[in-house]
């Protein structure tokens, strides 16, 4: 049986976990939220309905990187970014990001 790195390991691990985690609001006032409530209106009932009015680009992603290594010829990151604001509080992503 093959074994596996650890450097492998966690790069598998945090590719199959998407760990989001809710940044501090340091302003104290509440920033404007990414997607809005749905109020009294129902669920959407498809693709369109569920991204309309949403602009992907109106807010930064305010990307960093954590960590960079080299393992046989592929250079990778775990990176984090900013994925929007959620009830009131900003959250980010962070995932493993490989390139040749």
């Amino acid at each position: 049986m093959p074994r596996i790195s650890a450097v492998r390991l966690l790069a598998a691990t945090l590719l199959l976990t998407l760990v989001c985690a809710p940044a501090a609001n340091v302003t104290g006032q509440g920033p404007k939220e990414t997607l809005p409530g749905l109020g009294n209106r129902s669920a959407p009932s498809n693709f369109e309905q569920m991204w309309a009015g949403f602009d992907p680009r109106a807010e930064p992603l305010e990307t960093e990187v954590i960590k960079q290594w080299e393992e046989d010829g592929v250079v990778l990151q775990i990176v984090r970014f900013r994925i929007g604001v959620f009830k009131g509080k900003t959250s980010k992503l962070a995932a493993v990001y490989g390139y040749p």
